[in-house]
């Protein structure tokens, strides 16, 4: 079971902050919508309409920069993560090719 709690690791964030901007854009425009479907007051909440809509596009936008801004922070872990495989990887080829005669870890005491 262990592939499904890595399946499942770290998205209660992602499924907090979507599932409350996706829920506003929905709740948004349906009142917009909604304002269209009364006839009696329909024209005077035409300024109303225009806001909610602004407002979901406003929404939107901003998940848009939080989904780029964590597509920039997962690649920039991935090119951390490549130097250190990169730089552990040469330490240690160096270490098991040429070990030295003495090592300075090991004296008698």
């Amino acid at each position: 079971m262990m592939w499904l709690e890595l399946a499942f690791a770290g998205l209660g964030s992602f499924i907090w902050h979507w599932g409350i901007g996706i829920g506003m854009i929905i709740i948004l425009v349906g009142a917009a919508e909604l304002t269209t479907a009364i006839p009696i007051i329909g024209n005077w909440l035409a300024t109303v309409r225009i806001h909610l809509l602004w407002a979901a596009a406003a929404i939107a936008l901003v998940l848009a920069g939080e989904y780029i801004g964590a597509r920039d922070a997962a690649k920039r872990c991935e090119a951390k993560a490549a130097i250190v495989d990169t730089r552990v990887g040469k330490a240690v080829k160096k270490a098991i090719t040429a070990p030295p005669k003495t090592d300075r870890w090991e004296t008698d005491e």
